[in-house]
């Protein structure tokens, strides 16, 4: 549950820092401006997946780490518990 929770603020923090680059668009010669928020949609959507995703071969990486050294924990269950901490 906690990788999850870091994951959505992770996703929210990056939609705030890139959102006068993806969002906004001034166009000089007409005087206006776009809003295209469904760039801002995508970047949010995207960056939490590559998170989350990164966080789950992380957790695999550690629990293969812990298989070595002679740990019984699984890979599935070392990312269970990953994502609760």
């Amino acid at each position: 549950m906690q990788g999850l929770k870091k994951s959505i603020l992770v996703s929210l923090w990056f939609m705030f820092l890139t959102f006068p680059l993806m969002v906004i668009r001034i166009d000089s010669l007409n005087g206006t401006i776009d809003w295209r928020w469904e760039n801002m949609l995508g970047m949010g959507v995207g960056t939490f997946v590559l998170s989350f995703v990164w966080r789950f071969m992380l957790a695999r990486k550690e629990a293969g780490r812990a298989a070595a050294a002679g740990g019984a924990m699984s890979a599935r269950g070392a990312w269970f518990e990953r994502l609760r901490s």
